[in-house]
C-alpha cells in the first residue's frame, strides 16, 4: 500500500471528512474516511463499491492522532491483507 497525501478535506451530507486515498493495484483505487468527531472510520474500495467500518483504539480523541494513527498502520502493512481482500 502506497498513501498517497495529503488528506483531503470535504463536506459529505453536512458533515466534515477527510480523506486519504490509497492504491492497491490501481491510482487512487480506495482510500480511508475519517470523521473528526466519531470514534469510527471507512475503508473504502472505489471499483467495487466495498465498504469496511472500523474503530479507532481508545485514546484516539484528536484529528491529528487519527490521522497519525491510519498513516502509521498503512505504512507498517497492518492492514495489507484486509485491503488485498477487499
Amino acid at each position: 500500500m502506497k498513501p498517497n497525501p495529503p488528506w483531503h478535506r470535504r463536506a459529505d451530507h453536512g458533515e466534515i471528512v477527510y480523506r486519504l486515498y490509497i492504491s492497491t493495484y490501481y491510482d487512487d483505487d480506495m482510500y480511508v474516511c475519517i470523521f473528526p468527531d466519531r470514534s469510527e472510520f471507512f475503508i473504502h474500495n472505489c471499483v467495487d463499491g466495498v465498504m469496511k467500518r472500523m474503530q479507532f483504539p481508545d485514546g484516539y480523541l484528536k484529528l491529528e492522532e487519527k490521522k497519525a494513527y491510519v498513516e502509521l498502520m498503512l505504512r507498517l502493512g497492518e492492514w495489507d491483507e484486509l485491503l488485498e481482500e477487499m
